[in-house]
């Protein structure tokens, strides 16, 4: 899991590209969502769409208090649901 750093009050784009492990397979995202959850409890701070741009998948993410969170990013990348998660601290 990677950890990043950012300061409070920003919105931050979070980019994801989807890849296959096989060079020639098309890549077909249906959708992506993500969410900023409270990595003690695991509740759901925030949560919004992302936008889709062919392989790359989009979050604006605002980042407004001080703290320490999980962002987490779902994608129907067909024929699977795909999860990437990233500890975020905001100073």
């Amino acid at each position: 899991m990677l950890n990043l750093q950012f300061e409070a009050g920003e919105v931050r784009r979070i980019e994801y590209k989807a890849q296959s492990n096989k060079p020639e397979e098309t890549v077909v995202i249906a959708w992506a969502k993500w969410e900023l959850k409270d990595p003690q409890t695991e509740h759901t701070i925030d949560f919004g769409k992302s936008e889709i741009d062919g392989q790359t998948i989009i979050s604006l993410v605002p980042l407004m208090n001080e703290g320490k969170y999980i962002f987490e990013l779902t994608a129907r990348i067909a024929p699977e649901i795909v999860k990437e998660r990233l500890n975020i601290r905001v100073v």
